[in-house]
């Protein structure tokens, strides 16, 4: 994907954790349904390509970033709970967004 905001970091207001997770999930994750499992995005996809209304596209870009969202909520809710061992899955988000920040 093409980084829409290449000075994301640069900025005066500094971003938090959460912000950091999405821009990692949105724009550097090579495959983000190894952060995110739920068929439920698979079955919305599939739910507004068929049905009859139009913005089909931006539909499905506001389904993926309510998603992108879902998961870095959840990533952060682990890391303030001390559940973001390597192992775990939202502790190799965690892990993989730290490293691309610096």
């Amino acid at each position: 994907l093409i980084n829409p905001d290449p000075d994301f970091l640069e900025e005066n207001e500094k971003p938090n954790l959460n912000d950091l997770i999405e821009y990692y999930l949105m724009f550097q994750s090579k495959s983000f349904s190894e952060a995110y499992h739920g068929l439920d995005l698979q079955d919305g996809i599939k739910n507004i390509l068929y049905d009859a209304e139009d913005d089909k596209l931006g539909r499905i870009k506001d389904l993926f970033d309510q998603k992108i969202k879902e998961v870095a909520q959840d990533v952060v809710n682990r890391y303030n709970n001390g559940e973001t061992s390597n192992a775990h899955w939202a502790g190799r988000i965690y892990a993989e967004t730290m490293k691309s920040i610096v």
